[in-house]
């Protein structure tokens, strides 16, 4: 379980690459299995710190869409193979 102090809720200085260290680990700690929630959020930090570039950092915008494709795709394998 990942607990949320108030440091990942601040949204000042660094807290977006604190929080992205424990959402790998989390990640990674779950293989292929993680929800598609925590796959996500990884995208989300991405692409808010890709937009406070004023959209200039390109690693970042492609950092994020891997991580959205990544969460997006384990979906769509979920629905087809329950379909």
């Amino acid at each position: 379980m990942i607990s949320l102090s108030p440091s990942y809720r601040r949204n000042e200085q660094g807290d977006r690459d604190k929080a992205l260290v424990v959402i790998k680990k989390v990640v990674e700690m779950k293989g292929g299995n993680a929800a598609q929630d925590v796959v996500c959020l990884c995208g989300r930090i991405y692409k808010d710190k890709f937009n406070e570039s004023n959209y200039k950092d390109i690693e970042c915008r492609d950092e994020a869409i891997k991580w959205y494709v990544c969460g997006c795709t384990s979906v769509i394998g979920e629905i087809r193979h329950n379909t």
